[in-house]
């Protein structure tokens, strides 16, 4: 094998090398790592009443009073084997950012998404799908009319999985440098380059690996911060 074929097999592994720790780091960590939990208590808007339309298919409520400044009434309902909510927002609202909080029958959260929508002076939302066996539908309200609601702050991250997120891409950012010096130092001696020594290259990725893990664990809390979620002791 000659050397042009060896510097751009050298070229494909550091392209690759780099690709893989973005995806790992953008894709893997956050659903493995720091996966976000939600809080389901009492605080949170769970219908108090509830009215049967003609047909059975659909089920209105009446939204905690914390909430109902916001969001009158929702409908949960049901057809042809689909669910989803409607809710109906009151007239002063033309953007909201909801949480909807999907439980099955056993008060068991399903799936908790989260709905950002300009309203254009409708009173009524858009269908937001939902998991099929959910039973009951609990709604908080973090922002409206571009207005912060911290009270409707319901997820949360655990601070050991942060410590855990933040070591995880230190240890990746670890590996990454190694097969990166080694692809680099393999191209330059080809074209009779010299490198650095060893032990200057292992302190190099060592101060990267640092470095990047604190970034990462400075950015995540920041992000947090934006998106109303909480770090917690758990």
């Amino acid at each position: 094998m000659n050397k042009v074929i060896q510097m751009v097999l050298a070229s494909v592994v550091i392209i690759f090398a780099i690709a893989a720790y973005v995806f790992i780091i953008k894709n893997v960590l956050p659903r493995f790592v720091i996966k976000r939990r939600y809080f389901c208590d009492e605080n949170l808007g769970r219908g108090l009443k509830k009215y049967k339309s003609e047909n059975g298919r659909a089920v209105v409520y009446e939204p905690h009073p914390s909430i109902r400044k916001y969001i009158k009434q929702y409908a949960l309902i049901s057809d042809g084997g689909y669910k989803y909510l409607e809710c109906s927002l009151d007239s002063g609202v033309n953007h909201i950012v909801y949480n909807v909080v999907m439980l099955d029958r056993n008060d068991k959260i399903l799936d908790v998404i989260e709905v950002m929508e300009f309203t254009a002076k409708r009173q009524l939302s858009q269908m937001v799908y939902l998991h099929p066996d959910t039973s009951y539908i609990a709604l908080t309200v973090s922002a409206a009319n571009g207005e912060r609601i911290p009270s409707g702050d319901i997820s949360y991250y655990r601070r050991k999985d942060v410590i855990l997120f933040g070591a995880a891409v230190a240890l990746l950012t670890f590996a990454l440098s190694w097969v990166l010096g080694v692809a680099i130092d393999f191209i330059l001696h080809n074209i009779g380059i010299n490198v650095m020594e060893i032990s200057d290259f292992m302190f190099g990725s060592l101060r990267a690996a640092i470095t990047a893990g604190i970034l990462s664990v400075v950015v995540l809390v920041k992000t947090c911060n934006k998106k109303n979620v909480k770090v917690v002791k758990k």
